[in-house]
């Protein structure tokens, strides 16, 4: 029924979310710093809040890192399930992680444009700052892509679900629930939060 590793990787599910919440907070505190259509302002308060810029950013590639870690889980504990389903879903979460990972490092792009780097002075500050914006523009696009494939493995654990005979509500599919998914009422044939 239920092996070791699937125990195993249970926990490292629930510390990998832990973790990847208790980092993630600090990207709350750097969306204040942009004020959409005011790219002087953006810039001024990016400069006057540099460290916390950057230390945003390391934080949101330890979430990547925890991601990465918790979709390796999530694929030993429904791989007994559907094998298949269980790798196309932690395919599809693996290109969503990555896809941020990229846009994550490509805000570092936007530093040397909205803190007027010597060699970028020939530009004048207005422009930019309008580059700068347009790099974290290019970000939340990044991210919006980011998403397709969130939702995309997300929805392959209740598809995993569905070889089951019986159906109830799990402790697995509360992240689907907190994430809107619609399908709220289904449990994969394995108890994973049972002691042992």
């Amino acid at each position: 029924m239920i092996d070791q590793s699937q125990r195993t990787a249970a926990k490292v599910v629930g510390i990998a979310y832990l973790a990847m919440n208790a980092t993630a907070i600090l990207g709350f505190f750097v969306d204040k710093l942009v004020v959409h259509g005011d790219a002087a302002r953006t810039a001024a308060n990016i400069m006057a809040s540099e460290r916390l810029f950057r230390v945003s950013i390391v934080s949101d590639l330890f979430v990547w890192i925890a991601d990465a870690a918790m979709i390796v889980a999530l694929y030993v504990i429904l791989r007994p399930i559907n094998r298949n389903v269980a790798l196309l879903a932690a395919a599809w979460r693996l290109v969503e992680t990555s896809v941020l990972a990229v846009a994550t490092l490509n805000r570092l792009n936007a530093l040397p444009l909205l803190l007027g780097t010597d060699y970028l002075r020939a530009f004048g500050a207005a422009r930019l700052h309008a580059l700068g914006m347009l790099s974290l523009g290019a970000y939340a696009a990044d991210y919006n892509v980011g998403l397709i494939f969130f939702g995309l493995g997300f929805s392959m654990p209740s598809e995993a679900s569905r070889t089951v005979r019986f159906w109830e509500p799990s402790t697995l599919t509360i992240p689907q629930r907190i994430a809107g998914h619609p399908r709220r009422r289904c449990r994969p044939h394995v108890k994973i939060w049972a002691s042992a």
